[in-house]
């Protein structure tokens, strides 16, 4: 075969040539010789020898008009406006392209895929930067070791103590050391199953601290619902905090599974050095 795949020769079992063809551009044999049976022919595809027609999966390809005989489903592509065409083989240029598939020239195929792939491989390339600057914030600081962190107040009302105004005040207040975060129901519900309420303390560094509550105001130190560290506060970085303290939870082995994700040393709940009695069990939830 050529460089299309067309069938130029057939040999018997000693190897000699018995058969050999000529096409012209569009596969319309203009020379034979040898008498053997064979379907097979331009660009290796199977020849209707009732039909003349070849058959491309999709459609039927008349070789003696260099057309297809039926419409092309397939749109095209709007940057290449030969693919609009909707009778046009190999985008009129047989001697470089194939269209096995009857929708799309085999080049403009591979530059899909090669398209596709590359911004496959774009995308992964980002996020693996992404994931390694996180990685690199983590590394380079030496608060996000939970031993610098504070803990949290005992109660929720010893924490509204601590907050400027009432019950709630904004979280953009700048005199309010902690932000209330049970207003993210979506987000709460996930990372913080079971407790009542979830408060992230402002930090000057990097990291921060998580002070979850359960309905009787009681620090929640274990369990699902327990407050974690956040090697990386979104105050600081919202996207380093989606790679840092987020995603890992998503990963295997972990997958959201709490006790596993809390047995990892950073992100073991270690808000409670205050408030010992206050202990509250997975077992309560």
């Amino acid at each position: 075969m050529d460089g299309l795949g067309s069938t130029r020769a057939l040999s018997d079992e000693s190897g000699l040539a018995t058969d050999r063809y000529i096409y012209d551009a569009f596969g319309q044999v203009l020379t034979k010789i040898g008498d053997t049976d064979n379907s097979y022919l331009y660009a290796g595809e199977q020849r209707d020898i009732n039909l003349g027609l070849d058959y491309l999966r999709a459609r039927y390809l008349d070789v003696d008009t260099g057309r297809f005989v039926s419409r092309d489903t397939f749109e095209g592509f709007q940057r290449t406006p030969v693919t609009l065409h909707k009778y046009l083989y190999a985008n009129m240029n047989p001697v470089n392209l194939i269209d096995p598939s009857g929708q799309v020239a085999s080049l403009e195929l591979l530059i899909v895929i090669s398209t596709i792939g590359t911004s496959i491989a774009s995308s992964i390339a980002t996020f693996n930067s992404l994931q390694r600057n996180a990685q690199k914030l983590v590394d380079e600081q030496s608060d996000t070791k939970p031993s610098a962190l504070p803990s949290c107040p005992k109660t929720e009302k010893d924490l509204q103590a601590e907050r400027t105004g009432t019950k709630k005040p904004p979280a953009d207040d700048p005199k309010s050391r902690y932000q209330w975060v049970t207003d993210n129901a979506i987000t709460f519900r996930i990372f913080h199953p079971g407790a009542a309420s979830a408060y992230r303390r402002r930090s000057e560094g990097i990291s921060g601290q998580q002070c979850s509550y359960d309905r009787h105001g009681k620090l929640i130190t274990a369990g699902p619902a327990a407050g974690t560290p956040d090697l990386i506060s979104p105050e600081f970085s919202k996207i380093n905090h989606f790679f840092a303290d987020v995603l890992p939870g998503f990963k295997p082995p972990i997958n959201a599974d709490w006790r596993k994700y809390h047995a990892q040393p950073q992100w073991a709940p270690q808000n409670a050095r205050k408030a010992p009695a206050n202990f509250v069990t997975s077992e309560t939830f």
